[in-house]
């Protein structure tokens, strides 16, 4: 499906308030209670007023002339955010159109312009759980921390997450991709037959393959030599510290992140203190594994 994104203006402001209407009447449905109060003139108005007084952006996006997505941010302060932050009060991707892209671009959108506006973090209000789990997922998906109620974007897009068992970093790499806790996705792995304890978890490609695709990811069909930190793609799984035992190839996962201005690698190793590593030359990758989310 082809879609395009742009920032709303005021005269589109009725089709601002009509999908967020949709949303809260979607809300209240799926919770069996009327827990919000719509009125579409006056959700109008205050929408116009906002965007043309510079204190509502709200990105739309289009497929061919109609609009089937929006996100809307407004700029906070907090002193435990460090300084300005963004925050999303409504997000919305009608039904026939979700699964296609769509909400993860509107996203990328907006962390983009949180970037360009200095915020140090963007922070997004889930709907109720457990009717909402799905959202939580997808939010998850798109590298947000959870921190109460609220979904959490900080200045490192993706999260390290902490193996707890020797030859587990396969798992801790994962689950860091995907989003998830490690206790998460070594129950995952647990109901798949793929033990923590397994060395072949840090010796052969076959499980972390089938756990990736578990979570919806795509993975290069072989594994590639590492030449260069810049040709890299944007996310791998990469083997360092490899070496053999009796004849037998091991190493260490990691996950290698590129992003806009920043690179960086998630290293799951409990010994160490800090574990977003930006020390490139004192690692040895020997080879990686290309890793793309479909959603």
């Amino acid at each position: 499906m082809t879609f395009h994104l742009m920032v709303a203006e005021a005269d589109d402001a009725e089709a601002i308030a009509t999908m967020v209407g949709e949303l809260l009447y979607e809300i209240m449905a799926l919770m069996s209670d009327k827990c919000f109060s719509f009125d579409f003139a006056e959700s109008v108005g205050r929408a116009r007023s906002w965007i043309e007084e510079g204190l509502y952006t709200v990105l739309l996006a289009w497929v061919e002339d109609k609009p089937v997505g929006m996100l809307a941010l407004y700029e906070s302060y907090a002193l435990y955010a460090e300084g300005v932050y963004g925050t999303i009060p409504e997000f919305y991707v009608r039904s026939a159109y979700r699964s296609q892209g769509i909400g993860s671009a509107l996203l990328a959108e907006a962390k983009r312009i949180g970037r360009q506006r200095g915020w140090k973090r963007l922070e997004v209000t889930t709907p109720p759980l457990p009717h909402f789990d799905r959202t939580l997922r997808f939010y998850q998906r798109n590298h947000f921390a959870v921190s109460g109620r609220t979904q959490v974007e900080t200045g490192v897009v993706m999260n390290p997450v902490i193996q707890q068992e020797k030859t587990s970093c396969g798992i801790a790499g994962v689950a860091a991709l995907s989003g998830v806790s490690y206790a998460a996705a070594k129950r995952a792995a647990n109901r798949m037959g793929i033990s923590a304890a397994d060395n072949r978890l840090w010796s052969e490609t076959a499980y972390v393959r089938r756990l990736l695709k578990y979570y919806r990811h795509h993975t290069s069909s072989r594994a590639l030599p590492f030449v260069s930190w810049d040709a890299l793609p944007n996310r791998t799984l990469l083997a360092i510290k490899w070496h053999r035992v009796k004849g037998r190839a091991f190493w260490h996962w990691v996950v290698f992140v590129r992003d806009p201005g920043r690179a960086y690698v998630l290293d799951s190793s409990p010994s160490l203190k800090v574990h977003v590593r930006t020390d490139f030359g004192r690692m040895r990758p020997k080879w990686f594994l290309t890793v793309n989310h479909t959603s």
